[in-house]
């Protein structure tokens, strides 16, 4: 399971929007359990249809997150015209122990779903979102 907070969902999904018709992709962080920061990273491919995160970018990033205090929570990418569903690409290139975001922009309304990886494959989680009081 991930947790993140309202203010990350919106985030992610703004810049995935900003984005279209191309695949957008970054990182999640946080703290004890609840990703409370996105990290959008260009995409290097500038394709709807695959994603490759600028490596200087990546770097840079992971290097903020680690001195930040916070640790890597996840990894997102959209999906402009299709599902939230992993592809055998998204398969074979798993990196992180974290768990994997797709945003479907299929329907005109964003649909999240999340996934860990598990022994070569990427199974479903479930998302909780903590909404602001």
């Amino acid at each position: 399971m991930i947790t993140i907070t309202a203010q990350v969902y919106r985030e992610l999904a703004g810049y995935c929007i900003s984005k279209l018709p191309e695949e957008a992709c970054g990182l999640l962080s946080g703290r004890e359990g609840v990703a409370e920061t996105c990290w959008p990273i260009t995409n290097r491919e500038e394709s709807p249809i695959a994603f490759t995160m600028d490596e200087a970018e990546l770097d840079t990033v992971l290097e903020e997150i680690e001195r930040s205090g916070e640790e890597l929570m996840g990894m997102f990418h959209s999906h402009p015209t299709a599902v939230a569903k992993p592809s055998e690409f998204d398969k074979a290139h798993v990196v992180f122990p974290c768990s994997y975001m797709i945003l479907s922009l299929a329907s005109g309304r964003p649909r999240l779903r999340s996934f860990q990886p598990l022994d070569g494959d990427l199974v479903p989680e479930r998302i909780t979102i903590l909404y602001d009081k």
